[in-house]
């Protein structure tokens, strides 16, 4: 499922939404169009700019659901995609949320540690 979901995140890019939608329960696909979908996406990813790659995936099972999470870098920010699927892998909601960019130092990057004093000292 993991691998499913990356699949569609890169369709997302190609702003191809039919084998996604082909592969939503019946209740998500009464709630949420087709269309829906689409323009949804389209305007997230007018925002944040085209994905630059995967940060970080993880995937679970929780209640015979299997939730698969996949985080993608972006100009801005990074985007994590939440995929929740039946045990017969349809599926149930699709859920996005922003985060920060998490910056890295590069090698050649000096960074040194310093102390930082917290609390108050009513003495000064």
């Amino acid at each position: 499922m993991k691998k499913r979901s990356a699949a569609y995140l890169e369709q997302f890019q190609k702003h191809e939404f039919d084998r996604l939608y082909e592969n939503v329960t019946g209740e998500m696909a009464s709630k949420l169009s087709k269309e829906k979908i689409a323009s949804e996406w389209n305007d997230l990813l007018t925002q944040i700019g085209p994905s630059q790659g995967i940060e970080s995936e993880a995937f679970n099972i929780k209640d015979q659901n299997g939730i698969s999470s996949i985080t993608t870098v972006h100009r801005k920010y990074n985007l994590k995609s939440t995929f929740v699927y039946t045990k017969d892998g349809k599926i149930t909601d699709i859920q996005t949320q922003l985060q920060p960019l998490i910056v890295k130092p590069q090698q050649s990057d000096k960074w040194e540690e310093s102390s930082v004093k917290v609390g108050y000292n009513e003495k000064k």
